[in-house]
C-alpha cells in the first residue's frame, strides 16, 4: 500500500514511516523545511496552498493518507493564532478535499 505522510519530518512521522516502511509499505512523504535524508520519496508542500496539494495527491496516487502536518506549539498558536488557523484548520481542509 502507498501511504502518504504529510508532516514526514515531524516527531510522529518519524516512527509512523518507520512502522510503515517495516511492515512493507510504500511511504511517500511531505515536508516543509529542509528535510533530513530519506529513504523514501518526499516532497516539498504548504498544505495551506489548495492547488499545490491537488497536485501533489494526483501526481503520487496514495492509497491512503496520514495527516500530521500542523504548527502543535501551544506557545507558537497563543503568539499567531491565525497563522495557526490558517495551517491548522484551512490546511487540512485542503487535504481532505484533495
Amino acid at each position: 500500500m502507498k501511504v502518504l505522510i504529510t508532516g514526514a519530518e515531524g516527531f510522529v512521522g518519524g516512527y509512523l514511516t518507520s512502522e510503515l516502511q517495516d511492515n512493507g509499505h510504500e511511504v511517500v512523504g511531505t515536508y516543509l523545511l529542509e528535510p533530513a535524508k530519506k529513504e523514501f520519496e518526499m516532497h516539498l508542500l504548504n498544505i495551506v496552498d489548495g492547488s499545490a496539494v491537488e497536485k501533489l495527491f494526483l501526481e503520487v496516487q496514495p492509497d491512503a493518507v496520514v495527516h500530521l502536518a500542523a504548527i502543535s506549539s501551544v506557545k507558537y498558536s497563543f503568539e499567531n493564532p491565525e497563522k495557526t488557523f490558517e495551517v491548522n484548520v484551512e490546511g487540512t481542509k485542503n487535504i481532505i478535499e484533495a
